[in-house]
């Protein structure tokens, strides 16, 4: 009688390998919310916010947003963990409820409040409301188009931001209560001209909107 044949053993399976996005996925995972991020803090660094560049950064968050969650549902799907994209997720959020307040604008004012203190040191008292003197065409890196003088404070309007609105920088030694046209409402939206919206920066400077 023949021995039995030996079984030959069963081939292991192939270990499944896990997936690894492209080096270009990882970078554009995080580079990409930060780019969308940085915009977005550098539109509202104006008061009144810089529309053009807004409207940038919301294209480009929008974008980051969608390739986030495109590859966000392929890791799911694939079940594997992709820190870039959880790392893109965050600084987009992180960066866009910055750039949502107010501390971009206060941030850039305050790297230049030297010299925005040194152009009220250097104004020239108001003759009849009216503004006396040369205007300054720039404060730190803000533009100025135009210099008012309001109540016993001066309006420097800031060209790049309020889009259909002026704004820019107002320095009110008295505060924002007595600066306001002639005529305006007392509330906005009714009668007469809507008030100059202000919010204080730092000592006597204010951010304005003034809705024209």
């Amino acid at each position: 009688m023949s021995a039995p044949k030996a079984r030959s053993p069963k081939p292991l399976p192939t270990p499944v390998q896990p997936w690894h996005p492209p080096l270009p996925v990882l970078i554009i995972a995080i580079a990409l919310p930060v780019i969308a991020g940085l915009v977005l803090c550098w539109a509202n660094s104006v008061p009144g916010a810089q529309v053009i560049m807004a409207v940038v950064g919301t294209g480009l968050s929008l974008m980051a947003a969608s390739f986030l969650l495109i590859n966000g549902i392929i890791c799911f799907a694939r079940r594997t963990l992709i820190p870039a994209v959880i790392i893109g997720a965050v600084v987009l959020i992180g960066l866009f409820v910055l750039a949502e307040s107010d501390l971009p604008l206060r941030a850039r004012f305050g790297a230049h409040a030297a010299t925005f203190d040194q152009v009220a040191a250097e104004r020239q008292p108001a003759i009849e409301g009216v503004w006396q003197g040369p205007c300054p065409t720039r404060i730190g890196s803000y533009p100025v188009s135009r210099c008012v003088a309001i109540g016993t404070g001066f309006l420097y309007y800031e060209p790049e931001g309020g889009l259909l609105n002026g704004a820019g920088f107002a320095f009110l030694p008295e505060g924002p209560a007595g600066a306001q046209r002639e005529g305006v409402a007392t509330e906005p939206g009714g009668d007469g001209t809507d008030p100059i919206q202000y919010q204080h920066l730092s000592g006597d400077w204010y951010s304005f909107v003034d809705p024209w």
